[in-house]
């Protein structure tokens, strides 16, 4: 492995690939289970958000560091720094997730339910709120946007602590976010919470997107590259890999539930902490070659569009299958989501070259040298 960072600042492939990793793992579970109603790949689905959740961490931290050391070494007004940050990131989501709202109830698509439903809750990106208290079924095909609302209501308060915290409070705050995550789970599990108020809420997702944060931090403080490697190495991998390896055959190991709620999730990120370190830096060797092939990175780059439109497309085609077609539950299992991937890679593309991609070419109307993505 390549042991020099990379300019954090320029585009990083293999990031690009861990979007698609993360991605091709929630649509692997969500198309099994609105095929035939199994669960069995929820854990793999769950770890997909997990990688999501740390990346997103990672980036847009890094993003406001370099934003902050910008405004500071020129004498910028931070609030300015601050503006241009959330016009960018209502640049990237706000767009193609609206129109994927009004095309959804507009065209009353399968699985969309009555939009008086669901509306206050999809406008004001609070659906992982609508989950905890009333539980997902009432999402429909909307469900999914239940881990945007958790980094939307992220972006309210971190990019503030960021830019405007002193330094040497940076540190300290991760650690208390990702403290707070288990801590969450932990009176979730003794006050009876249900998995979508246990696992929803934006707090219980802090110890991710904490970890992530923390080691954008980490990179931009002159702590030792050395000590940084063996410390991925040898801690964050191992206990990472075992943690996620232990989730995926929790039913079959029997941990206890308080176990599972208190550490298999922070521990599990920790793999994607390495993961993401040794991506940023570059991976070499099989696992560089693959994470830099075209086609994965070509994922990962549309993967927004995945997320937002797979499930609408699964919907309108197990009911194509069942209503239409006359198809029985056999068939739509094995039909429904190799019918549907085609369709969404195609659909995704297209979105990405004519909505998103104009769209994120503006974005650098609304950047400076020190702010990329």
């Amino acid at each position: 492995m390549n042991t020099q960072p990379a300019d954090p600042a320029k585009h990083l492939p293999q990031l690009d690939s861990l979007r698609a990793l993360a991605i091709t793992a929630v649509v692997l579970y969500h198309y099994t289970h609105m095929a035939i109603g199994d669960d069995r790949l929820g854990v793999m689905g769950g770890l997909g958000v997990e990688l999501f959740f740390v990346l997103s961490g990672f980036l847009i931290t890094g993003i406001l560091l370099r934003a902050r050391h910008g405004a500071e070494a020129r004498g910028l007004e931070k609030r300015s720094v601050l503006k241009r940050f959330y016009i960018r990131r209502f640049l990237r989501i706000f767009p193609l997730y609206y129109f994927a709202i009004v095309i959804a109830i507009g065209f009353n698509l399968p699985g969309v339910p009555p939009a008086g439903d669901v509306l206050g809750w999809l406008v004001t990106f609070t659906v992982n709120i609508a989950a905890g208290l009333h539980g997902a079924g009432m999402l429909g095909a909307f469900g999914h946007f239940w881990s945007l609302s958790v980094e939307e209501q992220f972006y309210l308060g971190w990019p503030w602590f960021v830019l405007f915290a002193p330094r040497r409070a940076l540190i300290p705050g991760c650690l208390l976010m990702i403290a707070s995550g288990p801590i969450y789970r932990w009176y979730g599990h003794n006050a009876g919470f249900g998995p979508d108020a246990m696992y929803h809420f934006t707090i219980s997702c802090f110890d991710q997107l904490g970890l992530g944060s923390l080691l954008a931090i980490v990179r931009s403080t002159s702590c030792k590259p050395v000590v940084v490697e063996r410390f991925m190495k040898y801690v964050a991998f191992p206990v990472g890999l075992l943690a996620s390896l232990l989730m995926l055959f929790s039913n079959q190991l029997s941990i206890p539930g308080i176990v599972a709620v208190l550490f298999l999730s922070l521990a599990s990120s920790l793999f994607f902490v390495w993961l993401i370190y040794f991506a940023s830096i570059g991976f070499r060797g099989r696992i560089g070659t693959l994470l830099e092939l075209r086609p994965v990175t070509y994922v990962g780059k549309i993967s927004y569009g995945i997320y937002v439109y797979h499930p609408f497309i699964a919907f309108s085609m197990n009911y194509i299958l069942y209503i239409l077609a006359g198809a029985s539950t056999r068939t739509i299992a094995l039909l429904s989501p190799i019918l549907s991937v085609p369709i969404v890679l195609l659909i995704s593309a297209k979105s990405w070259e004519w909505l998103e991609k104009p769209i994120n070419d503006y974005k650098s109307r609304f950047s400076d040298e020190s702010v990329r993505q």
